[in-house]
């Protein structure tokens, strides 16, 4: 794969230029460091959640693949999407919810990335070959 310089980033709209002083600040509050501003920034969502034990477990999932960003040179952004529990939401009106909310994660997650990085959603990625 090719590397990308950093300045050409689609997530640079966010912290390039004097008019994006609040925004840095904004992130020096959560941690990022002047150095950080350097690097890729990767967005890393999950539907983790304790509403089903489908989900239970993918918040850990999440956090492992943020250490792995880390460790690859990037800087993490871990943020959750929704999820509707046919476990939870079956013999109720909730089930009106069950097959809509199929496509409602892909579309938060493109949500969470344009709105904080102008930036379009990578493609999944999948924690078995670490």
């Amino acid at each position: 794969m090719r590397a990308v310089p950093v300045r050409k980033l689609p997530s640079r709209v966010t912290v390039v230029g004097l008019d994006r002083a609040p925004h840095r600040a904004f992130l020096r509050a959560l941690g990022i460091s002047d150095a950080d501003f350097e690097k890729p920034f990767v967005g890393v969502v999950s539907t983790d959640g304790r509403v089903t034990p489908c989900n239970a477990l993918l918040g850990d999932l999440a956090r492992q693949a943020c250490v792995a960003v880390r460790e690859s040179g990037g800087v993490p952004f871990d943020f959750a999407s929704i999820s509707v529990a046919d476990s939870m939401s079956m013999n109720h009106g909730g089930m009106r919810f069950s097959l809509v909310s199929r496509g409602m994660p892909m579309k938060t997650r493109g949500t969470g990335m344009a709105a904080a990085f102008s930036s379009r959603p990578a493609r999944k990625i999948s924690l078995s070959s670490r």
